[in-house]
């Protein structure tokens, strides 16, 4: 009976032992070790390493479970794992002392120390809250940075399309202007070689006048008979072949097609101006400057060549009037007067 109940409160007192809790605090991070023990010194727990990852946008969790051996202060902490039907093991080995406990690692470059200390699940659980804290801050000035970004790089993709149409219309524009010039170049021509044709056709036809001016007063003197209507061959109603309308095959239509297309080509450059006017305010905007109203160019400040205005320092009762001066007086002439 003895026996019996001395077994029933060893049980109760181990079922309701907790678990020792050893933590290891970082700047962005933590590691904690769980483990109750058992008879012998026997360790079975839980390890976690929460760290904040990724520029500090994520938490990152890692879980895995452990068994071990404590003697005295010497522990030994031992992770077993099997990846594709290939087991595996890490043991930590360390020493447990008052509040704190040292575990060696192994690591790639050599053994690393690391110390944790006795503490709660609540302090470990508030520490990991803070990091959560930290990382939803963080995650959220990111967002707002590349929001930013994104936004500002949307305002420079418009500011280029902006100047790349505003490359296009000038290129255009240029390209209409030279056009235009060239149209107008051939007009002139045009108009030079109808003019040198009027004044050559003018020259015969007063030339063809005076002829027939002169056989018409040979025929008036002469007994010969001569047509009525026709004087030497020339018909009255036409002169050497030059009709009322039409001088030397010329139609005088000619002049008025050559100024309609001058009147066309005028109102292309008129255009023409309003469009490089435009194309100049387009400029002067992404660049910043006010362009001006009149010209559509950016505003050009002179300096003026007007000398500064002297001011006096004294009071206006004080200021004196200038003195004009006297003309001075001739000396006499020394000799006699003429």
């Amino acid at each position: 009976m003895k026996r019996t109940l001395s077994l029933l409160l060893l049980l109760g007192s181990t079922a309701q032992a907790a678990p020792a809790v050893f933590v290891k605090a970082y700047a962005d991070g933590a590691e904690l070790l769980q483990w109750t023990e058992g008879p012998g010194g026997q360790l079975s727990g839980t390890y976690q390493f929460v760290a904040i990852t990724e520029q500090g946008t994520r938490l990152s969790t890692q879980n895995a479970v452990f068994t071990g051996t404590r003697q005295g202060s010497a522990v030994s902490v031992k992770f077993a794992q099997t990846v594709l039907g290939t087991s595996s093991s890490v043991l930590w080995t360390g020493t447990l002392a008052a509040q704190t406990l040292t575990l060696n690692r192994p690591q790639s470059a050599g053994i690393a120390s690391v110390i944790f200390t006795k503490g709660s699940l609540e302090a470990y659980n508030s520490l990991v809250a803070r990091f959560q804290a930290q990382v939803q801050r963080q995650r959220q000035a990111a967002q707002q940075a590349a929001q930013e970004r994104a936004a500002q790089q949307a305002k420079v993709d418009a500011q280029t399309r902006a100047v790349r149409e505003t490359n296009a219309d000038a290129a255009a524009a240029l390209s209409a202007a030279a056009q235009l010039g060239r149209d107008v170049q051939e007009d002139l021509r045009a108009l030079a070689e109808v003019s040198a044709l009027f004044r050559t056709d003018l020259a015969a036809l007063e030339t063809d006048q005076r002829t027939l001016l002169k056989d018409a007063e040979q025929a008036r003197r002469s007994r010969e008979c001569y047509d009525v209507q026709t004087v030497q061959g020339y018909d009255l109603a036409q002169l050497t072949g030059y009709g009322l309308s039409q001088l030397t095959g010329y139609d005088t239509a000619e002049l008025a097609r050559a100024l309609a297309t001058a009147d066309r080509h005028l109102e292309a450059a008129t255009a023409l101006r309003l469009t490089l006017r435009s194309v100049a305010q387009n400029a002067a905007q992404l660049q910043g400057i006010t362009p001006c109203q009149r010209c559509g160019g950016p505003w050009i400040w002179k300096r003026s060549r007007r000398p500064p205005v002297r001011q006096s320092s004294g009071p206006p009762s004080s200021r004196r009037p200038r003195r004009r001066r006297r003309p001075r007086a001739r000396p006499p002439w020394p000799g006699p007067r003429p």
